[in-house]
Protein backbone atom coordinates (compact mmCIF):
# COMPACT_ATOMS: atom_id res chain seq x y z
CA UNK A 1 0.00 0.00 0.00
CA UNK A 2 2.68 2.88 0.82
CA UNK A 3 4.05 2.32 -2.44
CA UNK A 4 1.00 2.50 -4.46
CA UNK A 5 0.59 5.43 -2.07
CA UNK A 6 3.49 6.78 -2.97
CA UNK A 7 3.39 6.25 -6.65
CA UNK A 8 -0.20 8.04 -6.85
CA UNK A 9 1.84 11.15 -5.05
CA UNK A 10 3.91 11.38 -7.13
CA UNK A 11 1.46 12.03 -10.14
CA UNK A 12 -0.61 14.03 -8.24
CA UNK A 13 1.98 16.68 -7.18
CA UNK A 14 3.45 16.82 -10.94
CA UNK A 15 -0.33 17.08 -12.09
CA UNK A 16 -1.23 19.67 -9.62
CA UNK A 17 -0.84 23.58 -10.11
CA UNK A 18 0.89 25.86 -7.69
CA UNK A 19 -2.04 27.68 -6.56
CA UNK A 20 -3.56 29.57 -2.89
CA UNK A 21 -5.52 25.99 -2.61
CA UNK A 22 -2.36 23.91 -3.68
CA UNK A 23 -3.55 21.02 -1.29
CA UNK A 24 -6.82 20.90 -2.69
CA UNK A 25 -5.32 20.30 -6.44
CA UNK A 26 -3.16 17.39 -4.39
CA UNK A 27 -6.04 15.70 -2.71
CA UNK A 28 -8.23 16.15 -6.00
CA UNK A 29 -5.02 15.19 -8.68
CA UNK A 30 -4.51 12.33 -5.57
CA UNK A 31 -8.00 10.63 -6.26
CA UNK A 32 -8.07 10.90 -10.09
CA UNK A 33 -4.67 9.36 -9.90
CA UNK A 34 -5.84 6.33 -8.24
CA UNK A 35 -9.27 6.64 -9.80
CA UNK A 36 -6.85 5.79 -13.35
CA UNK A 37 -5.20 2.88 -11.58
CA UNK A 38 -9.04 1.76 -10.38
CA UNK A 39 -10.06 3.30 -7.94
CA UNK A 40 -8.54 0.74 -5.65
CA UNK A 41 -8.26 3.75 -2.14
CA UNK A 42 -10.95 6.15 -3.49
CA UNK A 43 -13.11 5.75 -0.19
CA UNK A 44 -10.03 6.05 2.37
CA UNK A 45 -8.63 8.81 0.40
CA UNK A 46 -11.49 11.00 0.08
CA UNK A 47 -12.66 9.95 3.46
CA UNK A 48 -8.93 11.28 5.11
CA UNK A 49 -9.39 14.67 3.31
CA UNK A 50 -12.47 15.36 4.02
CA UNK A 51 -11.93 14.82 7.98
CA UNK A 52 -8.66 16.88 7.54
CA UNK A 53 -11.00 19.94 5.96
CA UNK A 54 -8.41 19.41 2.63
CA UNK A 55 -11.48 18.51 0.66
CA UNK A 56 -15.03 19.90 1.00
CA UNK A 57 -17.76 17.14 1.26
CA UNK A 58 -19.03 18.41 -2.66
CA UNK A 59 -15.54 18.41 -3.95
CA UNK A 60 -14.96 14.56 -2.85
CA UNK A 61 -18.46 13.13 -3.32
CA UNK A 62 -19.42 15.31 -6.19
CA UNK A 63 -16.96 14.52 -8.79
CA UNK A 64 -18.31 11.50 -10.73
CA UNK A 65 -16.00 8.67 -12.05
CA UNK A 66 -16.04 9.92 -15.67
CA UNK A 67 -15.15 13.49 -14.38
CA UNK A 68 -12.77 12.04 -12.24
CA UNK A 69 -10.98 10.24 -14.98
CA UNK A 70 -10.72 12.78 -17.47
CA UNK A 71 -9.47 15.03 -14.46
CA UNK A 72 -5.52 13.37 -14.25
CA UNK A 73 -5.07 13.27 -17.69
CA UNK A 74 -5.87 17.05 -18.86
CA UNK A 75 -4.13 18.02 -15.45
CA UNK A 76 -0.81 15.91 -16.37
CA UNK A 77 -0.59 16.90 -20.43
CA UNK A 78 -1.17 21.01 -19.48
CA UNK A 79 1.27 20.35 -15.98
CA UNK A 80 4.08 18.67 -18.74
CA UNK A 81 3.28 21.56 -21.71
CA UNK A 82 3.85 24.42 -19.07
CA UNK A 83 6.68 22.78 -16.98
CA UNK A 84 9.87 24.82 -17.11
CA UNK A 85 13.26 23.59 -15.91
CA UNK A 86 13.24 25.29 -13.11
CA UNK A 87 9.61 26.01 -12.27
CA UNK A 88 9.70 28.67 -10.26
CA UNK A 89 6.66 30.83 -9.51
CA UNK A 90 6.31 34.13 -11.21
CA UNK A 91 6.71 37.46 -9.66
CA UNK A 92 3.77 39.47 -8.14
CA UNK A 93 4.22 43.14 -7.72
CA UNK A 94 2.52 44.55 -5.11
CA UNK A 95 2.18 47.97 -4.21
CA UNK A 96 5.29 49.11 -2.40
CA UNK A 97 3.50 51.98 -0.97
CA UNK A 98 1.12 49.88 1.29
CA UNK A 99 4.54 48.39 3.42
CA UNK A 100 6.34 51.46 3.59
CA UNK A 101 8.34 51.57 0.29
CA UNK A 102 7.01 54.04 -1.42
CA UNK A 103 6.78 54.38 -5.14
CA UNK A 104 8.72 51.25 -5.27
CA UNK A 105 6.81 48.07 -5.88
CA UNK A 106 7.37 44.60 -3.54
CA UNK A 107 8.27 42.00 -5.72
CA UNK A 108 6.62 38.04 -4.26
CA UNK A 109 6.74 34.89 -6.06
CA UNK A 110 3.05 34.02 -6.41
CA UNK A 111 0.95 30.79 -6.54
CA UNK A 112 -0.31 31.71 -9.74
CA UNK A 113 -0.47 28.49 -11.96
CA UNK A 114 -3.32 28.12 -13.93
CA UNK A 115 -6.12 26.08 -12.04
CA UNK A 116 -6.65 22.94 -13.96
CA UNK A 117 -8.79 20.84 -11.24
CA UNK A 118 -12.27 21.59 -9.97
CA UNK A 119 -12.21 21.24 -6.50
CA UNK A 120 -12.56 23.01 -3.06
CA UNK A 121 -11.08 22.99 1.01
CA UNK A 122 -13.49 22.70 3.56
CA UNK A 123 -15.11 25.64 5.12
CA UNK A 124 -15.54 26.32 9.00
CA UNK A 125 -19.32 25.34 9.75
CA UNK A 126 -20.89 24.13 6.61
CA UNK A 127 -19.55 24.28 3.09
CA UNK A 128 -16.65 24.91 0.84
CA UNK A 129 -13.92 27.44 1.28
CA UNK A 130 -13.73 30.21 -1.99
CA UNK A 131 -10.24 30.34 -3.59
CA UNK A 132 -8.44 33.63 -2.82
CA UNK A 133 -7.10 35.07 -5.48
CA UNK A 134 -2.87 34.42 -5.95
CA UNK A 135 -2.45 38.17 -5.32
CA UNK A 136 -4.67 38.04 -2.27
CA UNK A 137 -2.78 35.45 -0.94
CA UNK A 138 0.32 37.09 -1.41
CA UNK A 139 -0.62 39.51 0.23
CA UNK A 140 -1.90 37.67 3.16
CA UNK A 141 1.52 35.91 3.28
CA UNK A 142 3.46 39.49 2.97
CA UNK A 143 1.53 40.57 5.94
CA UNK A 144 1.61 37.39 8.13
CA UNK A 145 5.44 37.77 7.79
CA UNK A 146 5.47 41.36 8.88
CA UNK A 147 3.01 40.93 12.25
CA UNK A 148 5.40 38.20 13.02
CA UNK A 149 8.96 40.36 12.18
CA UNK A 150 10.34 37.68 9.72
CA UNK A 151 11.57 40.33 6.98
CA UNK A 152 15.13 41.75 7.45
CA UNK A 153 15.16 44.74 5.58
CA UNK A 154 19.07 44.96 5.90
CA UNK A 155 20.64 47.88 5.41
CA UNK A 156 17.91 49.76 3.23
CA UNK A 157 17.66 53.13 5.30
CA UNK A 158 15.40 54.47 2.97
CA UNK A 159 12.97 52.76 4.66
CA UNK A 160 12.06 54.65 7.39
CA UNK A 161 8.14 53.43 8.49
CA UNK A 162 9.33 49.70 8.79
CA UNK A 163 7.46 47.45 11.15
CA UNK A 164 10.55 45.98 13.29
CA UNK A 165 10.67 43.47 15.55
CA UNK A 166 14.11 43.29 17.64
CA UNK A 167 13.73 39.67 18.93
CA UNK A 168 12.57 37.91 16.53
CA UNK A 169 14.52 35.63 13.32
CA UNK A 170 14.48 36.66 9.95
CA UNK A 171 13.38 34.23 7.29
CA UNK A 172 12.89 36.17 4.32
CA UNK A 173 15.11 39.14 3.04
CA UNK A 174 14.08 42.27 1.00
CA UNK A 175 16.73 42.50 -1.99
CA UNK A 176 16.67 45.70 -4.07
CA UNK A 177 16.52 45.19 -7.85
CA UNK A 178 16.00 47.14 -11.15
CA UNK A 179 12.20 46.02 -10.85
CA UNK A 180 11.55 46.95 -6.74
CA UNK A 181 12.61 45.52 -3.70
CA UNK A 182 12.34 41.19 -4.28
CA UNK A 183 11.03 39.18 -1.35
CA UNK A 184 13.71 36.30 -0.61
CA UNK A 185 13.25 33.54 1.46
CA UNK A 186 16.63 32.91 2.86
CA UNK A 187 15.63 30.51 5.66
CA UNK A 188 12.70 28.05 6.82
CA UNK A 189 11.25 27.95 10.11
CA UNK A 190 10.28 24.11 11.20
CA UNK A 191 9.19 25.24 14.35
CA UNK A 192 12.38 24.17 16.45
CA UNK A 193 14.95 25.86 14.62
CA UNK A 194 15.45 27.56 10.82
CA UNK A 195 17.54 25.77 8.17
CA UNK A 196 19.38 28.29 6.04
CA UNK A 197 19.01 28.01 2.52
CA UNK A 198 22.21 27.96 0.76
Amino acid sequence: MSVDLARLLSIAVQAAPVVPEYFSQVATALIAADASNGGKYRDVLASAFVRRGILATRAAVGMTAGQVAMALPAARATAAAEATPSRELPHLALAGAEYGLGDVPLLVRAASEPRRLVTAAAAVGVGAVSAPSSERAARAFVEDLIQRGHIDVADHVEIPGWIVHPHTFRTHRLVRSESGFVLSRILFDCGFHAHMLS
